[in-house]
């Protein structure tokens, strides 16, 4: 294992605030799982009694549960990475201990992945710690485990991520404050930042021209390509465990994805329409007269054919191009943190030690 990996793991994962920590989060989740279900069987209880079937309610809650824990490990991944990898490099520098390790036998790209993968592996262990509570929604029959992994995928992509840009800004600041900020005003740029150029991009760049009328369940428009989506992490977490072409019988409307499948709809040419206005997913018959048509179904009405050749998807997946995306800026980072982290040549260090281990031999 890389040296400086080691020594970090052992400082923080032996100290009594480590299984803390550990037993608050898992509370902490436990906690949402439980808002989750509760919430959500009583609000189908109440708006729809016994008309819905018991397993339509139990697969909608589970699916429910299975979103909002994703999300929440994903809001957890982006705000504690930052705080844990920006003080790595200018830590050592504030104290005094940064030059031990450019002298040591190590390259700078081990020292870099060093502080990565020390970084991040704390929130590893935390969130390692939740994966049984997924076994919840999936007894529910709301998730699969290929659901589960693709998720994982898509929050361990973004926490290297996180984790490569914000020890390449420790490595360019003067003091761990500023790298924490800079840290954080990066992971801004990539949450807040992508989503409001999804809403330029879908509303302002993407006219009315664009808008799309379904006549006998066929649109009008192919949809277009929406380039910001590739950077938000949220939408490629959606994107990974769900599939927004496909209707599923859920009385608690699109959950906590709604907004998100919306806008993945809006590639597809399926999620925009001129009756409502806005993003929209369910699918519109258009019946003439004035009223102009008639909304089936939640995404798409019952008896709709996922099969059918009229609804196609046009668009890849957006999280296999997320991650892809991510893993090459996380590699930049990285070169570019390496470059920073200057160690003296291999052969220096040699000759170092060779000269002072003559200065000490015995004449």
């Amino acid at each position: 294992m890389n040296p400086v990996t080691l020594r970090e793991m052992r400082e923080r994962f032996r100290t009594l605030r480590t299984p803390i920590v550990m037993s608050l989060f898992v509370t902490v989740f436990g906690g949402i799982v439980w808002l989750s279900y509760t919430g959500s069987r009583q609000a189908t209880s109440y708006i729809f009694g016994r008309a819905v079937a018991p397993s339509v309610v139990t697969a909608s809650a589970g699916r429910l549960i299975f979103q909002i824990l994703l999300l929440s490990i994903l809001t957890a991944v982006v705000f504690v990475v930052p705080a844990q990898a920006a003080p790595s490099i200018v830590g050592e520098k504030e104290r005094q201990t940064f030059k031990l390790l450019q002298v040591s036998q190590m390259s700078a790209l081990q020292i870099v992945l060093g502080k990565v993968t020390a970084a991040i592996a704390y929130l590893a262990l935390l969130v390692i710690t939740t994966l049984p509570l997924f076994a919840i929604p999936f007894v529910m029959g709301g998730a699969t485990v290929a659901d589960v992994v693709r998720g994982m995928v898509v929050i361990a992509v973004t926490g290297f991520t996180v984790a490569a840009f914000s020890v390449w800004r420790s490595s360019r600041a003067r003091s761990t404050q500023s790298a924490v900020v800079g840290s954080y005003l990066l992971v801004a740029v990539l949450v807040i930042g992508s989503a409001v150029a999804i809403g330029v991009e879908g509303t302002v760049v993407d006219g009315p021209e664009s808008v799309t009328v379904y006549t006998g369940i066929v649109p009008q428009d192919d949809g277009r390509e929406l380039i910001s989506v590739w950077f938000n992490p949220y939408l490629a977490l959606v994107d990974s465990t769900t599939n927004v072409l496909e209707y599923q019988q859920n009385p608690l409307g699109d959950g906590a994805y709604g907004m998100f499948k919306r806008i993945l709809l809006k590639r597809q040419g399926v999620a925009f329409n001129s009756y409502r206005g806005g993003f929209e997913g369910e699918v519109f018959f258009d019946r003439g007269g004035f009223d102009g048509g008639v909304f089936i179904g939640d995404e798409f009405g019952p008896g709709f054919n996922n099969a059918d050749s009229s609804i196609v998807r046009k668009r890849g997946d957006v999280w296999l191009g997320y991650v892809v995306l991510m893993l090459g800026i996380a590699g930049l980072a990285l070169w570019a943190t390496v470059r920073m982290v200057r160690v003296p040549a291999r052969s220096e260090r040699t000759i170092g030690k060779r000269r002072k281990g003559r200065a000490h031999a015995p004449s």
